[in-house]
């Protein structure tokens, strides 16, 4: 494997092209080089893809496209299957990552035999930030069974994550929660990192 795999994030995306910005923003300024980023546009009617044009046209990240909104896991899934990444992480479009997050994540994969790797998370409210560290080190199966410890984002392998067909969009809600499950039934033992490397906003 190479010192420095390619890794895919993949933001999906319906009608919030200024927050879609800040979280893209977030991914190009990454410590970590060797990313690929992928926008799944789910039907935007507004401008998001006016505002992406000029890092697209640039080469800086790839796009797609339902043209019929179908729902989150049905974008996930159009980036996923298209992914060249060795491995391959997540974000919603209203959040953003710690300069250090993808970098971290890797470091933390390829340091044990876990099937994923989530991290605890940095609360943005207008009152200021609250890092919330909830059940940090390994996470098993019956761990995971309880509720959702790993949260919304995970890194993993791109094979792994196509092995379990990705999410799934017949599930009405815990979306993220389901493929996690899947994920570690089929893989093992994942982690939760206690470094606060996923910004998730609340203010709006």
């Amino acid at each position: 494997m190479s010192l420095t795999p390619l890794i895919t994030v993949y933001v999906a995306t319906h009608n919030r092209a200024k927050l879609l910005i800040r979280a893209v923003e977030s991914v190009l300024a990454q410590t970590y080089s060797s990313i690929e980023l992928i926008v799944a546009d789910d039907g935007s009617s507004d401008d998001t893809y006016q505002q992406l044009l000029p890092l697209i046209e640039s080469g800086k990240i790839s796009y797609v496209k339902n043209e019929i909104p179908q729902g989150a896991c049905v974008a996930r899934n159009k980036a996923i299957a298209i992914a060249k990444g060795e491995f391959i992480t997540g974000m919603d479009d209203d959040d953003a990552m710690e300069p250090n997050r993808v970098e971290h994540l890797l470091k933390e994969f390829l340091a044990g035999e876990y099937s994923c790797i989530a991290s605890s998370i940095k609360e943005r409210t207008p009152q200021g930030d609250i890092v919330r560290k909830m059940d940090v080190g390994d996470v098993h199966l019956d761990d995971l069974l309880h509720y959702n410890i790993l949260g919304n984002q995970v890194l993993t392998k791109t094979e792994n994550l196509r092995a379990i067909d990705g999410f799934d969009p017949e599930m009405p809600a815990f979306q993220d929660y389901d493929t996690w499950v899947r994920l570690v039934s089929k893989f093992g033992v994942a982690k939760k990192s206690s470094i606060a490397s996923y910004v998730w906003f609340t203010d709006h």
